[in-house]
């Protein structure tokens, strides 16, 4: 059966071609800048159960590329040290707010409290002021300056 080459488009059949152990496309050899001497040595290496399987430029690029990017342990470790220690930070912080909005409620629940004794006080020393209040009748309004001292 032909396969298409993974660089040239072209059909591998009757010339000489190597299969990606990755992506399993086949590539002319020339396509790769390989020789047939290099060829058969892996043709060879291939044939081990052990052995080393050929992979295209593509994919030796891609992979290059992702184990570059691949972070180490120690970096996994550090980043959540990191974020453990902000954990911990932020539960610190939490517990403040809740604590400061127990203390905030009961001032609150203390001055609700206070705002209605004083209120009930005030409306008794009010009371108080209008039993002492005397009414006159019968006795003409004078100005201001002209009271009559009783």
């Amino acid at each position: 059966m032909a396969y298409p080459c993974g660089v040239c488009s072209k059909s591998t059949s009757g010339k000489y071609a190597i299969q990606c152990s990755a992506c399993e496309k086949w590539n002319h050899i020339e396509c790769i800048n390989m020789n047939k001497d290099a060829l058969k040595k892996i043709e060879n290496e291939n044939r081990k159960p052990d052995g080393n399987r050929w992979k295209c430029p593509y994919c030796t690029q891609s992979e290059v590329k992702t184990r570059e990017k691949e972070p180490t342990l120690k970096d996994l470790m550090d980043r959540i040290i990191k974020m453990d220690n902000k954990m911990d930070e932020l539960n610190r912080k939490y517990d403040e707010q809740v604590l400061l909005n127990k203390k905030l409620s009961d001032e609150i629940i203390n001055l609700k409290q206070q705002v209605g004794v004083l209120k009930r006080e005030k409306n008794y020393n009010d009371q108080k002021l209008l039993e002492s209040n005397i009414i006159v009748s019968g006795i003409p309004e004078l100005e201001k300056r002209k009271l009559l001292m009783l």
